[in-house]
């Protein structure tokens, strides 16, 4: 078996927070870099922070398509490590590996070919859209290290070893941190130094993370050259659905986007700054997601429900605890972080404005990523995408019916709203169908 922690034994929230913390501590270290990055990208202009947000919604694109491996394979091989079952764990690794290699590179061309009409579809001024294209190219080599480096995030938290994502992710942060102003200011290369910043710390990573999952290789990858049919499968199977959801909203968010783009540059800079600012939440309770379904999906193969029940209760509840001081800083302290990425009065009213009705929906937003989790690690991936997908896609009716009488803040609003419904619709449907469903099927075994 490879090195990493039987999440099947010990108290559960210890355990829980023993595996979430490392995840979590090594998403505030790619935040801080977001952060640090946007300031130095913030010295360029509004302008710049405009392209590098445009560019980005094809780069969570990529994301998005990413999951359909990092969510399936993560899911089997839990299961596979919770009912200590070498064989499987070892097909299903070697098939992540491949299945991921191809998404990879397939979406690095699709971006190469199709860049400029990608781009274009925003209708930004000219030199606006020149700064998106170059950085978007850039990016696209960056998505290949990229793709393997998430992959092998959940890969190691499947393990119940999540210190190591950790070690590596600060390597990254710190690389990333003092290539960002040699490239952007001593280069003089603007954004596309940014760019190529991330390209760097990214293959860096990559090949850390390959030297420390060689302690996978002698017990698993090099016993199954062939992998069968239904390894891939499996994965595709359970990653589709969550895939579905998670394309769906960066599909919205980029016809959000075009709302916005209405605005002005200045609205497009406002709502990737909110996002950064926003990242306080959700990165670090993605960490609490990844967790989750780690912890949940080695239970689940080791068929023991009260620790799944008991560390469903522990996840939401730390979620709240966090969420709760991260609202109040969306509610109560919003211009003063805004001002850290940008002076411009227009665009710092409009990220404040952003933050504040955002704010009031951060803890159904934590929870729905919390529950989230919990159905991936039961494999149950199908129930989110559903209510993913149908209250996301409300969002574009709801802008569009509030734009006329309160503005770009009829944008903020509408994604306000759909977060309330579903985090609330999400914990609902995990009792019924998660929860109470799975407990009565243990007690039929």
């Amino acid at each position: 078996m490879a090195k990493g922690k039987d999440l099947t034994q010990g108290k559960e929230l210890r355990v829980l927070l023993q595996l979430a913390i490392p995840i979590m501590l090594s998403s505030l270290l790619q935040m801080t870099y977001n952060f640090v990055d946007m300031i130095f990208v913030g010295r360029l202009g509004s302008d710049a922070i405009a392209s590098v947000g445009t560019a980005g919604s094809f780069i969570n694109l990529g994301y998005a398509i990413n999951a359909l491996v990092v969510i399936g394979a993560g899911i089997k091989i839990s299961h596979a490590v919770g009912a200590k079952n070498q064989e499987q764990t070892g097909q299903y690794l070697h098939a992540a590996y491949w299945f991921n290699g191809v998404i990879a590179l397939g979406y690095a061309t699709f971006l190469l070919v199709f860049l400029k009409p990608l781009i274009q579809f925003f209708a930004l001024p000219a030199h606006v859209s020149g700064m998106a294209e170059g950085y978007l190219a850039i990016s696209a080599f960056m998505l290949i290290p990229s793709f393997f480096n998430i992959l092998y995030s959940r890969l190691f938290s499947s393990f119940g070893d999540s210190k190591t994502a950790l070690r590596v992710s600060m390597i990254g942060v710190v690389v990333n941190i003092l290539l960002d102003p040699i490239f952007i200011f001593g280069l003089d290369l603007g954004v596309n130094g940014a760019a190529l910043a991330s390209v760097t710390a990214n293959m860096i990573m990559t090949l850390l993370f390959v030297w420390y999952s060689r302690h996978w290789m002698p017990q698993t990858m090099k016993k199954f050259i062939r992998v069968p049919k239904s390894c891939f499968q499996a994965i595709a199977k359970l990653g589709f659905p969550m895939t579905t959801q998670r394309i769906l909203f960066t599909l919205i968010g980029i016809l959000m986007a075009r709302l916005i783009a209405n605005f002005g540059a200045d609205a497009i800079a406002a709502q990737k700054i909110g996002l950064q600012i926003e990242s306080l939440t959700f990165m670090v309770i993605g960490g609490l997601n990844a967790a989750t379904a780690s912890f949940i999906g080695q239970n689940y193969g080791a068929k023991l429900w009260p620790r799944i029940r008991q560390g469903y209760r522990s996840a939401i509840l730390v979620a709240i605890a966090y969420t709760l001081v991260t609202m109040t800083i969306f509610l109560v302290f919003p211009e003063p972080i805004v001002r850290v990425f940008v002076d411009t009065p227009e665009t710092v009213q409009l990220a404040v404005d952003y933050l504040r009705i955002i704010g009031l929906t951060q803890l159904f937003s934590a929870v729905e990523m919390v529950t989230n989790g919990a159905f991936s690690g039961l494999g149950q991936a199908k129930y989110p995408a559903i209510i993913s997908i149908t209250f996301t896609a409300l969002r574009l009716p709801i802008a569009i019916l509030l734009m006329p009488f309160i503005g770009l803040n009829g944008v903020w609003w509408s994604l306000a709203i759909s977060s309330a419904l579903k985090g609330i619709i999400a914990y609902l449907v995990f009792q019924k169908k998660g929860l109470k469903q799975h407990e009565e099927n243990f007690k039929a075994v």
